[in-house]
C-alpha cells in the first residue's frame, strides 16, 4: 500500500496557518484535489466524517489527526500532510468529549476500501514513535516530512 500511496512535496504544507480543524482539513484536501487525487466531494465528506468520527490521536506531547473519507471520493491513493504553525483543536478519536491540541494533520485518501483499515492501523502504530513526531514537527521543508514518513511507511 505505501508504495502506491502518493506523497509528494506538493502535498505537504509546512507552517500551515489554520484557525481551526475545519480550516486545516480544507487546506489539505484542496492540495489533494488540485493534484487530481480526489473528487470534488472529498473535502465535504472528510469534514462530515470528522464531525461524527473524530480523528485526533493522543500521541503524547505532539498530537496528530488523521482525517479521511470513504474510498468512493478517492481517485488515487495519496496523503496530504500539514505541519501546523500553531496547534488547533481536534476531537479525540474514541473520546469525542476530549479536545486535543494537534500539531500535525495527515489527510488520508485511500482508493481501495479494503486497504483503509490496515493502512490506518499502520499509521496509528507509526505515530506512537515520539522521535518520528518530533522530526515531523521540526521539519522546515516538505522533503524532510516525506523522508521521515516514507522511511516508516515503506518498511
Amino acid at each position: 500500500m505505501a508504495g502506491s500511496l502518493v506523497l509528494t512535496s506538493e502535498l505537504v504544507a509546512i507552517g500551515l496557518d489554520a484557525v481551526d480543524a475545519r480550516q486545516a482539513i480544507r487546506a489539505l484536501t484542496a492540495l489533494l484535489e488540485q493534484g487530481g487525487h480526489v473528487k470534488d466531494s472529498f473535502a465535504d465528506a472528510v469534514l462530515e466524517r470528522e464531525s461524527t468520527f473524530p480523528t485526533g490521536l493522543p500521541t503524547g506531547e505532539i498530537a496528530v489527526a488523521i482525517p479521511h473519507a470513504d474510498s468512493v471520493h478517492v481517485l488515487r491513493s495519496a496523503m496530504a500532510v500539514g505541519v501546523l504553525a500553531h496547534p488547533v483543536k481536534f476531537q479525540e478519536m474514541g473520546d469525542p468529549e476530549t479536545a486535543l491540541d494537534v500539531d500535525v494533520v495527515m489527510v488520508l485518501a485511500i482508493q481501495d476500501p479494503k486497504a483503509v483499515v490496515p493502512f490506518l492501523q499502520r499509521v496509528c502504530t507509526i505515530l506512537q514513535d515520539q522521535d518520528l513526531l518530533a522530526r515531523l514537527k521540526a521539519s522546515t521543508e516538505a522533503r524532510q516530512v516525506i523522508e521521515v514518513l516514507r522511511s516508516r511507511l515503506d518498511s
